[in-house]
């Protein structure tokens, strides 16, 4: 779901930017990838903790990179 709002915003961000500005927001998706380990940190074994976090890097590198080739 955050990766769909994260698109959506990217998307009318697009839209709404005048031409010639540099992209808008580029540590948007890291700030919301720190929020989302909240979540794993909670974990109840330091191996589980690590690997959510491993995993949230993952998914969130992937993000960033394939919603960064689909901005013009």
């Amino acid at each position: 779901m955050a990766a769909l709002a994260g698109w959506a915003l990217l998307a009318t961000l697009e839209r709404v930017q005048a031409p010639g500005r540099p992209p808008a927001g580029p540590s948007g998706p890291w700030v919301a990838f720190v929020v989302s380990l909240a979540g794993p940190l909670a974990g109840v074994t330091t191996a589980a903790r690590v690997a959510l976090a491993c995993l949230h890097l993952l998914v969130a590198a992937v993000l960033v990179i394939g919603l960064r080739r689909s901005a013009p």
